[in-house]
């Protein structure tokens, strides 16, 4: 039983469309948690007594989806733990971001450097 010639033609045509579709790695894939590094926060919830602790700890990580990351777009990690504990796993911030946030804080350091206090301008009247 022969293979049509076509068939390996187009395994070789969808895998490099595949590869095209991921250059330049460094723009399209970030490492994750273990490569990268970041932070991971681990959370006790309280539980009233009678109350379901697994029912109330997935609820607490729902509200607390919702308004930290709305959008699911920050690449965080919600886990449930053992003892109504949520751990929360957050990636380092890419190097842009970073440089610009220093950026950010330098502009504001000299802006507030410039400022006269409340202090200053009744001291100086």
């Amino acid at each position: 039983m022969s293979v049509p010639v076509w068939k390996p033609i187009v395994i070789v045509a969808v895998l490099a469309l595949c590869a095209l579709s991921l250059y330049p790695p460094s723009q399209k894939l970030r490492p994750g948690l273990d490569l990268a590094g970041g932070t991971t926060l681990t959370y006790q919830v309280e539980v009233p007594g009678g109350a379901d602790g697994k029912r109330l700890v997935n609820d607490v990580i729902s509200v607390l989806k919702k308004r930290v990351d709305p959008q699911g777009v920050r690449n965080l990690i919600w886990r449930p733990l053992a003892g109504h504990r949520i751990e929360i796993q957050m990636p380092m911030p890419s190097k842009d971001t970073t440089a610009k946030r220093l950026a950010y804080e330098s502009a504001l350091k000299s802006l507030l450097a410039d400022n006269l206090s409340a202090t200053a301008v009744n001291s100086a009247v």
